[in-house]
């Protein structure tokens, strides 16, 4: 069965308006991230629960500061970027990201911010 072009406009505009919800959740969330706000990994959570979940499955012993550079790492934060947020150190981002890739076995060849956001 094909549909009428009103069921077609109806799901466009649905297909609209939950964009539409989600561009200001997004912002939302990064707004938090670049402030250095506690609540955004509480935040990212709500969003992306997959992610973490998936995370804490492969690397239970990974601690709050390195989920969170992981969650920022999934909304594509550079290092430096992360550092500033943050207010710690590009050397301390870099520990803790060699630090989260040796919890999860990967190989330093391993692109770490890719491997993230395949999950």
């Amino acid at each position: 069965m094909s549909k009428s072009k009103s069921e077609c406009a109806v799901n466009e505009s649905l297909d609209l308006n939950s964009e539409k919800d989600y561009l200001p959740d997004l912002e939302h969330l990064v707004a938090l991230a670049k402030n250095g706000s506690q609540a955004f990994l509480t935040e990212f959570s709500k969003r992306y629960p997959e992610v973490l979940n998936k995370l804490l499955t492969k690397a239970p012993r990974l601690i709050g500061k390195e989920l969170e550079l992981c969650a920022y790492l999934h909304l594509q934060f550079a290092t430096k970027e992360v550092a500033y947020f943050t207010n710690c150190t590009v050397r301390s981002i870099e520990n803790r990201k060699y630090r989260i890739r040796k919890k999860l076995g990967l190989d330093s060849r391993v692109d770490l911010v890719a491997w993230i956001i395949s999950l």
